[in-house]
């Protein structure tokens, strides 16, 4: 399941468009197949910050990278090929997708058995966390491969804070790609913040210069070196020091010239040894991100204050294009991402991200905040779904029940948004392979 098929160019409605698209098995790592395009002088348009996922578990979760005119990665998608309740393989498209339907003719090397070009099917099927049926594989949009520079800047909040005046519309957010990682403590008075930008240098540059560290926490243990060993200890015996480590981590960050392959550029890279968690919400990006900002980093000092609660990382703001899937946290609407990153062990790490959460959610800003699947830390229940995609749950939740009929997909997931369906016994189409 993680393999490159081949396209049949005859079958879409633009036979030359081939070149710009993929067929690619649903288990391939993100770092896999990044280097499988790379070899054929290809590239995906854009990434999360992470390769170590399955395609599938990316897409099917709302992975994103950052940048106002980028989507994520589910907007790659032309088809879905599911393996459904009954054992029929469904290759799933938009209403006018790619494929022309009187080519479309299933048999050997076709893996897909109908084509169902359906508009409301196919954005359920984009985010779905597995709830409609196996993705066997997807065709996705691939552009010529490409270099990205990237610039990161110390600064502070209160410094950069100004730029960020306009909204979406904002210089910075001009930008292919924007974030902001934050201290959310202030030291000396001023919360530390690390900004950086990406954009597709102009023709003829040439890959060069250097990263340094790849992110705050390689950065603080490169300072640290007994870091790997100790880190969480002390943090959980002295949380007040938190706010210090963290400034520590992003003064490491400043690059002032990294250009290189576009996918080496947004991945990140890991820290041995170190495991973390986050949580990340999604935030209307239509409204006054700056006091937004500020609300959430009160919020941090406010737990710090009265609980003694810290976080062990920074606040990190990303911008993402809006989305036409059913259940993405994008959906509708431009987005800030806004991710909180905490290391495993700190006692009261997550009660912390869970805090924060509903402080958020129940707020002023509250109104339409969402949570990435890949980061929600089982904190959405029965209701929820309505209430943060209420022009779209109804749409996705009608395509479930035709694919999940028979309750073959339900799992702990389902139970916990109460919407598993009655199980009943189903008979498989006896001519689905694989």
């Amino acid at each position: 399941m993680n393999q490159l098929l081949t396209i049949n160019p005859s079958t879409l409605k633009t036979p030359s468009a081939a070149e710009s698209y993929v067929f690619v098995e649903s288990g391939i790592t993100l770092k896999d197949l990044n280097q499988k395009l790379d070899k054929n002088k290809k590239a995906l348009a854009t990434l999360g910050a992470y390769d170590g996922q399955t395609l599938a578990g990316a897409i099917s979760t709302g992975t994103h990278g950052s940048g106002v005119t980028l989507g994520n990665l589910a907007s790659l998608v032309r088809a879905v090929v599911l393996v459904s309740e009954s054992g029929t393989v469904y290759q799933i498209e938009p209403k006018d997708g790619i494929t022309d339907p009187t080519k479309f003719v299933p048999g050997p090397g076709v893996v897909a058995q109908v084509l169902k070009q359906d508009d409301d099917w196919f954005r359920a099927a984009l985010v779905a966390m597995g709830c409609l049926g196996l993705i066997h594989s997807y065709i996705l949009e691939v552009v010529p491969a490409f270099l990205l520079s990237e610039k990161r800047c110390v600064t502070t909040w209160q410094t950069f804070r100004s730029q960020l005046a306009g909204g979406i519309s904002s210089q910075p957010l001009s930008n292919r790609h924007f974030e902001i990682d934050i201290n959310p403590y202030t030291t000396g008075g001023l919360n530390v913040a690390v900004t950086t930008v990406r954009n597709v240098p102009p023709a003829g540059t040439k890959a060069g210069g250097s990263r340094g560290f790849g992110n705050w926490l390689a950065g603080l243990i490169a300072q640290w070196p007994l870091a790997r060993k100790l880190l969480v200890w002390y943090l959980n015996h002295k949380p007040g020091s938190s706010p210090g480590f963290i400034t520590r981590g992003l003064n490491t960050l400043q690059t002032n010239h990294y250009v290189g392959k576009s996918f080496e550029v947004l991945n990140i890279g890991a820290v041995d040894n170190i495991k973390a968690y986050a949580m990340e919400l999604s935030i209307d990006a239509n409204q006054d991100i700056v006091t937004v900002i500020d609300h959430i980093l009160a919020l941090f000092q406010k737990a710090a204050h009265e609980k003694k609660w810290y976080l062990a990382g920074p606040v990190a703001m990303r911008f993402v294009k809006s989305s036409d899937a059913f259940l993405e946290p994008q959906e509708g609407r431009t987005t800030m991402m806004v991710e909180m990153d905490m290391l495993y062990g700190i006692k009261k790490g997550e009660e912390l991200l869970k805090l924060m959460t509903q402080e958020l959610r129940s707020g002023p800003y509250g109104k339409g905040v969402r949570v990435h699947w890949g980061l929600d830390l089982d904190t959405v229940q029965k209701g929820d779904l309505a209430k943060m995609y209420p022009q779209s749950y109804d749409k996705w939740l009608a395509v479930y029940k035709q694919l999940n009929s028979t309750g073959i997909w339900n799992s702990p997931f389902t139970d916990r948004l109460g919407i598993s369906m009655p199980m009943k016994q189903q008979s498989f189409a006896p001519q689905a392979r694989l």
